[in-house]
Order: structure tokens, then C-alpha cells, then sequence
């Protein structure tokens, strides 16, 4: 007798196969479980030119649909448009302090969307202190749209990437967190000893006028030196660059 509903069926075995290398496949990359769906993206850039080229870009990698391009300053008047499971891309050319406004803004709304930093520089502490305020996810200056699209993926599943030296400088700050007394490892410094010695003077409030009078050096070295910080630090104003330096552990004296 043909029994087609018994296990040594050779359709049933086929079945019962093809079942189990689907359930294979699931627990063994379960981590794409809701990567196959259209994912609603919100884009926070002065930009104009990543606004309008990188989902296209990622749209080769991803099912994307732009939701949002914001340009200015958090609005809290006006309620975005958040669906659950929104991402929320900042660019961080805007600037440290306009991306602690539109983290503490997002991180405010009823729906928590995950926010992933974008045209990061490779500096560990700045990285490492984005996270503690609230970044899902991040990719550096330069990277390409495929490891963006990848960023997306890992923050989505709940699994971000991050380079050892990131895990390093987050387990540093647990550790300094429950052990005050611990001393911290120098931070990575991207700054000239001049330059250093220029932001000291910044985190007193000093004009660069009474900077160059201390320095003895003239006013147009003094914004020489500003303007090389801020474009190291990838900062838009003198007083963030004071409050980094004083955060980070650049500036261990007074003046």
C-alpha cells in the first residue's frame, strides 16, 4: 500500500528535508529575520549631495524608503513621521552639538528609532561617548555604501559593529564607572603640542587676542591653530572643542 501520510514517504522525506535545512538556515542567521522588509530611513544632513545620493546608494544593498531629510535644528513643534523599526541616519558633519540635540530629540519620542552615526572619524573616545548617548550604530569617514548598508543590518539585528578599540574605550568607561579611584589610559590625541596649548586657553574662555598675548605669538597663529583643532576634532565651534577637551581628558591643568 502506498501510505503517502507516513514519514518513509519519499515526498514526505523530501518535505521533512527541505523543512529542516528552512529551520537550519533561520537559527543559523536569525539575525536577518526583518532585514527582507522596506525599512523606513530618516537622513538628519546639511548635505544636499549625501541627501540625495546615499539611499540611492543603499537602495543596491537594501529595500529602503526615504522617510525624512531634516537640515536644521530638532523642531519639537512639529512631530516626525516614526514607525516602528525607523532608522535614523546623522550625519556627523553637523557638528557635535547639533548631533547631541537630535540624539537626546529622537531618544525622546515615543518610538525609539535607532540612530546610526555616519562620516565618523576613527577616534575611539568620540565614538565610544556617541554610543553612551544613545548611537545604535556608526561608520566612518569614508566608508563605502555597502558598509553603511552593513552598519544598518547589525544595528537592526541588535548586534553593531564595533572596532576593537571601541570595545576597548566602552569596557575603560564601565570599569572607570563602578571603580572611580582607577586610572584611566591616556586618550589618543590627534593634536600638535601648540594646538594642545591652544585649547587649554579655549577651555578658559580666552579671546584669541589674550591667547596670542600669552603665547607671544600673533592673532593670525592663534586662528590658525583654532582652525586646525576644529578640523581635527571635526567640530564646528571653539567652545565644543573646550567642552571635548574637558570631557575627553585632553586638558589636565589649569592655566
Amino acid at each position: 500500500m502506498d501510505r503517502r501520510n507516513g514519514k518513509d514517504h519519499p515526498a514526505n522525506q523530501a518535505q521533512l528535508e527541505a523543512g529542516n535545512q528552512r529551520s537550519a538556515v533561520s537559527l543559523a542567521d536569525n539575525r536577518d529575520w526583518n532585514t527582507n522588509r522596506l525599512l523606513e530611513i530618516s537622513l538628519v544632513t546639511k548635505s544636499r549631495l549625501l541627501a540625495e545620493g546615499l539611499v540611492s546608494l543603499l537602495q543596491a544593498q537594501l529595500e529602503v524608503h526615504l522617510l525624512s531629510t531634516f537640515t536644521g535644528n530638532p523642531t519639537p513643534a512639529l512631530p516626525p513621521l516614526n514607525p516602528p523599526g525607523h532608522i535614523v541616519l546623522i550625519d556627523y558633519n553637523l557638528g557635535l552639538g547639533e548631533i547631541r540635540q537630535w540624539v537626546h530629540f529622537w531618544r525622546s519620542q515615543q518610538n525609539l528609532p535607532l540612530l546610526v552615526l555616519i562620516e565618523l572619524p576613527n577616534n575611539p573616545q568620540l565614538i565610544a561617548s556617541l554610543i553612551e548617548e544613545g548611537a545604535s550604530g556608526y561608520a566612518l569617514l569614508g566608508a563605502t555604501s555597502f558598509e553603511v548598508a552593513e552598519v544598518i543590518r547589525q544595528a537592526q539585528a541588535r548586534l553593531p559593529l564595533c572596532a576593537p578599540e571601541v570595545i576597548a574605550e566602552l569596557f575603560a568607561r564601565l570599569q572607570q564607572s563602578k571603580h572611580p579611584d582607577t586610572p584611566r589610559a591616556e586618550p589618543d590625541i590627534p593634536l600638535t603640542s601648540r594646538e594642545i596649548e591652544v585649547l587649554k586657553y579655549l577651555t578658559e574662555n580666552y579671546s584669541n587676542q589674550e591667547i596670542a598675548a600669552n603665547l607671544c605669538i600673533s592673532i593670525y597663529t592663534v586662528k590658525h591653530h583654532v582652525h586646525n583643532i576644529l578640523e581635527k576634532l571635526r567640530l564646528n565651534h571653539r567652545q565644543e572643542a573646550a567642552n571635548l577637551a574637558l570631557e575627553w581628558g585632553y586638558i589636565h591643568d589649569k592655566i
